[in-house]
């Protein structure tokens, strides 16, 4: 479900399988257990097809433990990116295309929130 490598320090968490509520339990202690000792985390769905909001919740609840340490990655062609936009979280999650762009914003933060007009988020 989960892989986990490091650029720049900042742990990446690559999910590979979709989540539901029956998976969301693992997906939150892989998370946690990937952000261990960091102050910071990238999530990658390039490879999740669906993300429930049992899924969400669980990545509002990394975005307030990080703030602006922790962005999330959705191709702008994925489902999820559309569910991300409906539900208007394209302007709460930082939300990037590529893992690079994604760890060069956590890696350039020093734990300081941002607000909106900060965001680099296009829908």
């Amino acid at each position: 479900m989960l892989s986990v490598s490091a650029l720049s320090d900042v742990p990446i968490a690559y999910i590979d399988e979709d989540v539901d509520i029956a998976s969301a339990p693992s997906l939150r202690g892989l998370l946690r257990a990937a952000s261990e000792g960091h102050d910071g985390l990238v999530v990658s769905f390039e490879r999740c097809r669906y993300c429930d909001v049992s899924g969400i919740g669980i990545l509002l609840e990394f975005q307030r433990k990080f703030g602006a340490r922790f962005a999330v990655v959705v191709t702008r062609e994925a489902p999820f990116r559309r569910v991300l936009n409906a539900l208007g979280l394209l302007n709460t999650l930082d939300v990037f295309e590529s893992v690079e762009s994604a760890v060069a914003r956590v890696h350039s933060t020093s734990g300081q929130k941002h607000t909106q007009s900060e965001r680099r988020v296009t829908s």
